[in-house]
């Protein structure tokens, strides 16, 4: 696993030394780098969450933050949450993510469908914000299997990065990646400059 951040902008004198970059609402566009290492098209950014905010418009898809307030439902979002990262995350220890994800301090962003007339969680990221700091670590990112390539994963870490801007006035992202999300993280603006 490697330690991944995400911000925009310049690097002030105060920001904590894990992350080179402060957020911004919305986050500007940053030049991605394709799997290949080449620089990404800003049209193809915009287009990796295209099919995404297109059902958002309809109202088949919607984006909630959650956490444990014990309102019946948000244990529902953050059950099937838990659900989806145990599934998802298979190495991952399931005491652990069911700790993580039912813990006050962690807050959710949960990836709301409307399937057959039945809403469900598709996929969540997991955070904790750091208030003081102003920065969050990201425990668990995970897209349900049937509904990945379809934008939902750009739209979910664009929309977990507004709910952090905004409602928890964070300015830095901080997350532990396996070989295999570095990619979809550095796509996401995250750096690997510490």
């Amino acid at each position: 696993r490697r330690r991944l951040c995400w911000g925009a902008g310049a690097r002030g004198a105060g920001d904590p030394p894990c992350c080179a970059t402060r957020m911004s609402v919305p986050p500007p566009a940053k030049k991605a780098k394709g799997e290949d290492g080449a620089p990404v098209q800003d049209d193809e950014i915009k287009s990796r969450d295209f099919t995404a905010k297109q059902e958002e418009e309809r109202g088949i898809l919607h984006f909630r933050q959650v956490h444990n307030d014990g309102t019946p439902e948000s244990l529902r979002w953050l059950c099937e949450l838990k659900e989806i990262f145990g599934t998802q995350l298979p190495s991952m220890p399931k005491e652990y993510i069911v700790r993580l994800v039912f813990d006050k301090n962690h807050k959710s962003v949960c990836a709301i469908k409307n399937i057959g007339g039945v809403q469900q969680a598709v996929g969540g990221i997991c955070y904790r914000p750091y208030y003081k700091e102003r920065l969050g670590e990201i425990a668990f990112c995970a897209i349900k299997t049937d509904q990945q390539v379809r934008g939902y994963g750009t739209r979910l870490m664009n929309q977990t990065k507004h709910f952090a801007c905004t409602v928890d006035k964070l300015d830095h992202f901080v997350t532990y990646a396996d070989n295999y999300a570095i990619g979809y993280f550095k796509k996401q603006g995250f750096h690997m400059q510490i």
